[in-house]
Protein backbone atom coordinates (compact mmCIF):
# COMPACT_ATOMS: atom_id res chain seq x y z
CA UNK A 1 0.00 0.00 0.00
CA UNK A 2 2.84 2.41 0.83
CA UNK A 3 4.44 1.76 -2.57
CA UNK A 4 1.11 2.47 -4.25
CA UNK A 5 0.78 5.77 -2.38
CA UNK A 6 4.35 6.72 -3.29
CA UNK A 7 3.68 5.96 -6.94
CA UNK A 8 0.48 8.03 -6.91
CA UNK A 9 2.33 10.91 -5.24
CA UNK A 10 5.08 10.83 -7.87
CA UNK A 11 2.50 10.86 -10.67
CA UNK A 12 0.64 13.75 -9.03
CA UNK A 13 3.86 15.71 -8.55
CA UNK A 14 4.89 15.16 -12.16
CA UNK A 15 1.58 16.50 -13.47
CA UNK A 16 1.23 19.95 -14.97
CA UNK A 17 0.09 22.74 -12.63
CA UNK A 18 -3.55 23.52 -13.24
CA UNK A 19 -4.28 20.02 -14.55
CA UNK A 20 -2.76 17.58 -12.07
CA UNK A 21 -5.78 17.11 -9.80
CA UNK A 22 -8.22 16.65 -12.68
CA UNK A 23 -5.82 14.09 -14.17
CA UNK A 24 -5.72 12.32 -10.80
CA UNK A 25 -9.52 12.28 -10.77
CA UNK A 26 -9.63 10.81 -14.28
CA UNK A 27 -7.06 8.13 -13.34
CA UNK A 28 -8.94 7.25 -10.15
CA UNK A 29 -12.23 7.02 -12.02
CA UNK A 30 -10.65 4.78 -14.66
CA UNK A 31 -8.96 2.59 -12.03
CA UNK A 32 -12.06 2.09 -9.88
CA UNK A 33 -14.25 0.62 -12.61
CA UNK A 34 -15.62 -2.63 -11.26
CA UNK A 35 -14.63 -1.82 -7.67
CA UNK A 36 -17.05 -2.07 -4.82
CA UNK A 37 -18.79 1.16 -3.77
CA UNK A 38 -17.22 0.58 -0.36
CA UNK A 39 -13.84 1.58 -1.76
CA UNK A 40 -15.20 5.03 -2.54
CA UNK A 41 -16.89 5.30 0.86
CA UNK A 42 -13.66 4.36 2.65
CA UNK A 43 -11.78 6.95 0.58
CA UNK A 44 -14.28 9.69 1.48
CA UNK A 45 -14.23 8.76 5.17
CA UNK A 46 -10.41 8.74 5.15
CA UNK A 47 -10.37 12.14 3.46
CA UNK A 48 -12.78 13.54 6.06
CA UNK A 49 -10.68 12.17 8.92
CA UNK A 50 -7.47 13.58 7.38
CA UNK A 51 -9.06 17.02 7.00
CA UNK A 52 -10.36 16.91 10.58
CA UNK A 53 -6.88 16.01 11.87
CA UNK A 54 -5.47 18.86 9.77
CA UNK A 55 -7.93 21.29 11.36
CA UNK A 56 -6.99 20.13 14.86
CA UNK A 57 -3.28 20.34 14.09
CA UNK A 58 -3.63 23.81 12.60
CA UNK A 59 -4.13 25.25 16.11
CA UNK A 60 -1.55 22.93 17.67
CA UNK A 61 2.08 22.51 16.71
CA UNK A 62 2.30 19.80 14.10
CA UNK A 63 2.32 18.96 10.42
CA UNK A 64 -1.23 20.09 9.58
CA UNK A 65 -0.37 20.74 5.93
CA UNK A 66 0.37 17.04 5.38
CA UNK A 67 -3.11 16.06 6.55
CA UNK A 68 -4.73 18.84 4.54
CA UNK A 69 -2.83 17.63 1.48
CA UNK A 70 -3.82 13.99 1.93
CA UNK A 71 -7.45 14.91 2.56
CA UNK A 72 -7.62 17.23 -0.45
CA UNK A 73 -5.99 14.69 -2.78
CA UNK A 74 -8.38 11.96 -1.64
CA UNK A 75 -11.37 14.25 -2.14
CA UNK A 76 -10.06 15.32 -5.54
CA UNK A 77 -9.82 11.69 -6.61
CA UNK A 78 -13.54 11.31 -5.81
CA UNK A 79 -14.98 14.62 -7.07
CA UNK A 80 -14.35 16.45 -10.32
CA UNK A 81 -15.53 19.71 -8.71
CA UNK A 82 -12.95 19.42 -5.92
CA UNK A 83 -10.26 18.52 -8.48
CA UNK A 84 -11.09 21.62 -10.57
CA UNK A 85 -11.09 23.77 -7.45
CA UNK A 86 -7.69 22.49 -6.35
CA UNK A 87 -6.23 23.06 -9.82
CA UNK A 88 -7.58 26.62 -9.77
CA UNK A 89 -6.26 27.18 -6.23
CA UNK A 90 -2.84 25.79 -7.14
CA UNK A 91 -2.45 28.27 -9.98
CA UNK A 92 -3.51 31.19 -7.75
CA UNK A 93 -1.13 30.09 -4.97
CA UNK A 94 1.76 29.79 -7.42
CA UNK A 95 1.01 33.27 -8.76
CA UNK A 96 0.82 34.70 -5.22
CA UNK A 97 4.05 32.92 -4.23
CA UNK A 98 5.87 34.35 -7.23
CA UNK A 99 4.57 37.82 -6.37
CA UNK A 100 5.74 37.42 -2.74
CA UNK A 101 9.16 36.26 -3.95
CA UNK A 102 9.54 39.30 -6.19
CA UNK A 103 8.45 41.63 -3.38
CA UNK A 104 10.83 39.95 -0.91
CA UNK A 105 13.79 40.35 -3.27
CA UNK A 106 13.00 44.03 -3.77
CA UNK A 107 12.99 44.78 -0.01
CA UNK A 108 15.94 46.27 1.79
CA UNK A 109 17.50 44.31 4.67
CA UNK A 110 15.61 46.50 7.16
CA UNK A 111 12.37 45.82 5.29
CA UNK A 112 13.01 42.08 5.40
CA UNK A 113 13.63 42.25 9.15
CA UNK A 114 10.39 44.22 9.56
CA UNK A 115 8.39 41.68 7.59
CA UNK A 116 9.95 38.82 9.57
CA UNK A 117 9.12 40.53 12.88
CA UNK A 118 5.58 41.23 11.71
CA UNK A 119 5.18 37.57 10.74
CA UNK A 120 6.59 36.38 14.06
CA UNK A 121 4.22 38.71 15.92
CA UNK A 122 1.28 37.43 13.92
CA UNK A 123 2.25 33.82 14.61
CA UNK A 124 2.63 34.56 18.33
CA UNK A 125 -0.78 36.25 18.32
CA UNK A 126 -2.35 33.24 16.56
CA UNK A 127 -0.84 30.85 19.13
CA UNK A 128 -2.05 33.06 22.00
CA UNK A 129 -5.55 33.19 20.50
CA UNK A 130 -5.60 29.42 19.99
CA UNK A 131 -4.47 28.88 23.59
CA UNK A 132 -7.12 31.29 24.84
CA UNK A 133 -9.82 29.43 22.88
CA UNK A 134 -8.67 25.89 23.71
CA UNK A 135 -7.49 26.12 27.31
CA UNK A 136 -10.05 26.29 30.10
CA UNK A 137 -10.25 29.52 32.07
Amino acid sequence: MINSLKRKWRVLRAGSPGERFQSAYDRARRDRKGNSPWVRIVSLVTATIALAVGIVLSVLPGPAFVFFGVGCVLLASESRHVARGLDWLELRCRHFGAWCGRRWKSLSPAGRIGVALLGAGGAAGAVALAAWIILPR
